[in-house]
């Protein structure tokens, strides 16, 4: 199936779109986060550092999940989907709420792609 197969590389093309943004839109912000020190003591941090260092720290997790998603497809011809639906779709719904100006809202449609389109939806 073709999403099973490509979900993983889906996952991982999205991430390395989410870097991209935030390379893109909070450059600046992320010049001076890092030109401070994030460890480095404290400091007033604004919304905008604020939303890029989010946007930084979901992709490298995001993107290990498309990894280790493509992984399990190659090793075994299946993901587990429901699994990978339910979870991706209600941890972006909820982290939609607090950082609503992130890009996770797209994660919520390719959750509920994923459980439409699940291999095992006759069993369910």
């Amino acid at each position: 199936m073709a999403v099973q197969r490509y979900a993983g590389i889906t996952l991982m093309i999205f991430a390395m779109i989410h870097s991209g943004v935030a390379l893109t839109l909070f450059g600046g912000s992320l010049v001076e986060i890092f030109e401070v020190g994030v460890l480095g003591g404290p400091f007033k941090w604004s919304s905008e550092m604020l939303t890029a260092f989010w946007f930084l720290v979901f992709s490298w997790p995001l993107f290990l999940l498309g990894y280790v998603t493509h992984w399990a497809y190659a090793r075994t011809g299946e993901i587990p989907t429901t699994i990978l639906g339910v979870g991706l779709a209600s941890v972006a719904a909820l982290t939609i709420v607090f950082l609503p100006a992130s890009g996770l809202w797209l994660f919520v449609a390719l959750g509920v792609v994923l459980l439409v389109f699940r291999r095992d939806r006759s069993r369910s």
